[in-house]
């Protein structure tokens, strides 16, 4: 039963090292056209609301700039790791007990990255365990429940001559590596991510993978697909329903009154798009600098998948980012649409191909030798609108929107029980109601 009392305090950990010898560069390394450890420090931070502050522990500069658009949350933080933690010798325990002393909590949370699959509801459930009144529990280890076969060297562990159904096995436990709770009593009691009492906490076979080689990344990118193309299909039935108007509506009733981007308009095909943000950013040329740097831009194609929405920050006034080539190379990716706050060109092509693009305008001049990277993947503002990768994005022939990754699960829903009313105050109207009825049973429109 939960305690009525004040929440404990929750701190998560995410170790990440900069480098691994067995997949090489595994933390990094692009799963589902994201760094892995991107995929877990992002769904603690916006799906699991029940931590208080989360933890990117890693001695690597270059993780740390991968990072670097989560700053925006006030519960996210990094723990800049000493090199004698930073290598294969490291004790698990000693890293832990390490992030523990660097941190005051009542409850800490170590979550592995190889292990991206892990749900907010498991993470939940293992704070709740040690957050219950005399709970007799001091600790929180994820495992898998199975039932195996098991063999030794010298052969089957069952009688061979009569082989046991399955059903009739005991159970084989499974520690999966990927998540770990625990009292701060506990923690510096025992001087492990292990306390004395640990409740063993079952996870999905989705879950329990643990990325240690490269067949595991393998598996792990289908597992990264399906997943992916679930959220796609429902992004696609919630984009039929939406328009801007709506959700513009609705986030001023939330108190997000600043989320539109004004003055950019279909170039092509004029199809409302809704998709997760790619970000990228243009900045102009430097006297003197390397005019081939816009080539980068490329570089970005890596980081987009099914249903994506590229965002440009274009600042060269009259010089267009993105024509019929890029069209080409975003419609393989099975990118959703594109935004720019600058200028296109090839309008005429790029509707042909039938890919979504919106912008102040088209424009044969490009920005070639006048405009260079800035960053991918990070923050940028549109108009005066701050994107960041992983925000929806919403876009038809009357407006763009952007609503932050944080507030979606308040958005999205508002909105569309905002479609809903207004559907049956249409059928108010064709009832021939009054405006007086329709305001007492709908409220105000």
């Amino acid at each position: 039963m939960q305690s009525n009392r004040t929440k404990l305090k929750v701190v998560a950990f995410v170790p990440c090292k900069g480098s691994s010898s067995r997949v090489v560069g595994k933390n990094v390394k692009l799963l589902d056209a994201k760094p892995l450890f991107l995929h877990t420090l992002e769904k603690l931070i916006f799906q699991c609301s029940c931590i208080d502050l989360v933890i990117l522990d890693t001695e690597s500069d270059d993780v740390i700039e991968l990072a670097k658009y989560l700053e925006c949350s006030h519960r996210f933080a990094v723990m800049k790791r000493a090199a004698n933690l930073a290598t294969n010798a490291t004790d698990g325990n000693a890293l832990f007990i390490n992030e523990v002393k660097h941190f005051d909590a009542e409850i800490y949370l170590q979550i592995l990255c190889t292990s991206p699959f892990i749900s907010p509801k498991s993470i939940l459930h293992s704070i709740e365990v040690l957050q219950r009144d005399n709970s007799e529990y001091d600790c929180v280890v994820g495992v898998e429940k199975t039932k195996q076969y098991t063999w030794t060297e010298d052969g089957p562990m069952y009688e061979v001559q009569r082989i046991p159904n399955s059903v009739d096995l005991p159970d084989t436990i499974i520690e999966t590596m990927g998540l770990y709770a625990i009292t701060r009593e506990a923690a510096l009691l025992t001087n492990r991510r292990i306390g004395n009492k640990p409740f063993p906490l079952p996870l999905t076979p989705e879950e329990a993978i643990d990325i240690n080689y490269d067949d595991d990344f393998v598996l792990a990118e289908k597992v990264a697909w399906a997943r992916r193309m679930e959220a796609v299909k429902a992004l696609e039935t919630a984009r039929l329903q939406l328009t801007s108007a709506i959700l513009t509506d609705t986030m001023d009733d939330l108190n997000m009154p600043n989320q539109t981007v004004h003055g950019l308009a279909p170039q092509g095909s004029e199809y409302k798009i809704m998709g997760r943000a790619r970000t990228l950013k243009l900045r102009p040329l430097h006297e003197g600098e390397d005019p081939k740097g816009i080539y980068d831009a490329l570089k970005s194609y890596d980081y987009v998948g099914n249903g994506d929405v590229i965002v440009v920050e274009n600042p060269i006034e009259r010089r267009a980012y993105f024509g019929e080539l890029n069209a080409h190379l975003a419609k393989k990716q099975g990118v959703a649409g594109v935004i720019t706050t600058g200028y296109t060109r090839d309008s005429e092509e790029v509707k042909i191909i039938g890919l979504p693009v919106y912008a102040a305008g088209s424009v044969c001049s490009d920005v070639r030798g006048r405009a260079t990277v800035e960053s991918m993947n990070q923050a940028i503002v549109l108009g005066g609108v701050t994107c960041r990768p992983g925000d929806l994005i919403f876009a038809d022939s009357e407006g763009v929107v952007v609503i932050p990754q944080d507030r979606e699960d308040e958005v999205i829903p508002a909105a569309l029980q905002r479609v809903s009313n207004e559907r049956n105050i249409r059928g108010g109207i064709l009832k021939d109601w009054s405006v007086e009825e329709l305001l007492v049973t709908h409220g105000n429109f």
